[in-house]
């Protein structure tokens, strides 16, 4: 795994979606990529044109729905700092194993799929 691992990680994020689309299988982190799209596309690029005294009066528009389906389904955990400020992260903590890993723990090695639990695939 450690060189499919490897290539993988070094992959444009487009060469990877394509390839992981070639391959049926989805890793948990171009779902983790798609949530953050689309969290910029809502929540950033609308208003980056804007000075920071207009952006404060401006209310929270919301979540995208990208964002509520992974927090849903448990792909992603929300972070709620002491500040108020919030954020978010992959709730199963795979690291780079997130590139080879998809959301319900499966990591596809060749042609085979190896399920992973705990400390054991």
């Amino acid at each position: 795994m450690g060189i499919a691992l490897k290539a993988l990680t070094a992959m444009k994020e487009t060469d990877r979606q394509v390839w992981e689309e070639q391959q049926g299988f989805i890793s948990m982190r171009t779902q983790y990529e798609k949530v953050m799209h689309a969290e910029y596309e809502k929540l950033i690029a609308p208003y980056l044109a804007l000075s920071s005294i207009a952006k404060e009066s401006i209310p929270f528009p919301g979540h995208s729905t990208e964002y509520k389906d992974a927090l849903a389904s448990n792909l992603i955990i929300q972070k709620i700092d002491s500040d108020g400020g919030e954020s978010y992260d992959l709730a199963h903590k795979a690291g780079n194993y997130s590139y080879i890993t998809n959301s319900e723990g499966f990591v596809l090695a060749g042609d085979k799929l190896y399920l992973i639990e705990k400390d054991k695939i």
